[in-house]
């Protein structure tokens, strides 16, 4: 199973929400969604357990290519 997710949630960090996902449980993979970048963002994701990440400006074009990447087992922070 695949969960893409925005990262800015009302109520809670998207990170904390993934961070809560992964724990119960770990076979997801968590694609993460998000108006902001910045490498610290994409070490918070990776740190947190998510497996890619695309910016929402570019989600027309690498949405699906990402998803299509992390559900082969490979990660997706382009």
């Amino acid at each position: 199973m695949i969960i893409v997710m925005d990262i800015a949630l009302p109520g809670i960090s998207g990170i904390v929400a993934m961070k809560a996902i992964l724990a119960k449980h770990p076979e997801v993979k968590v694609l993460a969604l998000s108006n902001y970048s910045g490498q610290s963002l994409i070490q918070s994701i990776q740190d947190a357990g998510g497996v890619g990440y695309v910016r929402k400006k570019r989600a027309f074009d690498e949405l699906i290519p990402a998803i299509r990447q992390v559900s082969t087992g490979h990660r997706s922070f382009g």
